[in-house]
């Protein structure tokens, strides 16, 4: 992102950054710097593709087998229906806190914040179907399938395959520790979290301490992670899909709820702020709630299990359980976002100019 204003009539908290001239609040981010390229590239490492596929597709292929490309096609609807709600409110309200801000807006300061909890969470979690030999279900190939794969197909020219892997898992945890740690600056911004997650490094312009918290956290994760669970690609895999279906639902219904008094102005905004949002918030929601069921059941996932419970429940639902018990610690210490006097429905959208 890049540098974030706002123009607001509402009550400042006692952590929102003071007014400038013209009653504009600047929280520090250096502006103009992306352009429509380097949005293209963040958005693509973000993806990483590359990494994403070599990881992921040998575990989907293991429970889909011969189903893969139905699975692929099913998953992608919802999508891309939340996507075009993504699409409205970003035209409406381009905000470095995306979910939280706009659910906040559409539901209200408990609602919005569970939404900001849920993505910060998911953002810092992070051939044939045959079962022998080069197939993507050898349980030997299920953790790296571009690798075993290489050699075979590539011959002398697989080091390009490795390096393609190599740079766009770099790539990925680059540009998405933005997406944390700007939302961690907008929480703090509107006095959702403490001051120091809005501080700005006066070198990079960036928000520096909540970069850095956030790579604790990811840290930290991935440390207990390795010691609670046998399969720790998977179980991350199938816990991050709850967290995402969670917060990009909740934003998809947001949308519909934000825009209620203009669904029928026009056809557009009908199909756009109604049907699309609704249908694939709903469907994500469905996945959600049938999921967290199925992996109560300590063989879900990678068997891990802690007190009889599926390590992937605790993992998907426990953190959204966690993350109500952290919001109600805000409540008590910062009531200022809790009560409205910080981000309201009627507060003017952070501008993030070119």
């Amino acid at each position: 992102m890049t540098e974030t204003i706002r123009t607001s009539t509402a009550k400042p908290g006692p952590h929102a950054h003071a007014p400038s001239a013209g009653g504009i609040s600047a929280n520090g981010l250096k502006g103009g710097q992306f352009g429509l390229l380097a949005v293209v590239v963040l958005g693509i490492s973000t993806i990483a593709p590359a990494y994403t596929l070599t990881s992921a597709l040998g575990p989907t292929v293991n429970e889909a087998g011969l189903q893969l490309p139905v699975i692929f096609l099913i998953g992608f609807i919802p999508m891309i229906l939340v996507s075009l709600a993504y699409r409205e409110l970003n035209a409406d309200s381009p905000d470095s806190g995306t979910t939280f801000t706009w659910v906040t807006k559409a539901f209200g300061p408990w609602i919005g914040w569970m939404g900001g909890w849920g993505l910060l969470a998911a953002n810092m979690m992070f051939a044939g179907v045959g079962d022998t030999g080069n197939g993507l279900n050898n349980a030997e190939n299920h953790e790296n399938i571009f690798t075993a794969l290489a050699s075979p197909i590539m011959g002398p020219f697989a080091i390009l395959m490795s390096l393609a892997v190599l740079s766009s898992s770099a790539a990925s945890l680059q540009s998405t520790f933005m997406s944390p740690s700007r939302s961690l600056l907008a929480m703090a911004h509107y006095g959702a979290l403490p001051e120091p997650f809005s501080r700005i490094s006066r070198k990079f312009a960036t928000p520096g301490f909540a970069t850095v918290a956030a790579g604790v956290m990811s840290a930290g994760f991935y440390a207990v992670m390795h010691v609670v669970s046998e399969n720790v690609l998977n179980d991350t895999i199938l816990a991050l899909g709850l967290m995402i279906c969670f917060y990009y639902g909740l934003t998809a219904m947001a949308c519909t709820w934000y825009f209620r008094h203009s669904l029928f102005n026009s056809m557009r905004h009908f199909v756009f702020r109604l049907v699309c949002p609704v249908l694939g918030g709903v469907g994500l929601f469905v996945v959600f709630v049938q999921t967290a069921m199925d992996s109560l059941a300590p063989e879900f996932g990678s068997g891990s299990e802690i007190f009889g419970v599926g390590l992937v429940f605790i993992l998907g639902v426990g953190i959204l359980a966690l993350g109500a018990v952290v919001m109600l610690v805000m409540a008590r210490t910062h009531p200022g976002f809790f009560r409205g006097e910080t981000l309201r429905q009627d507060t003017p959208a952070l501008v993030v100019p070119e």
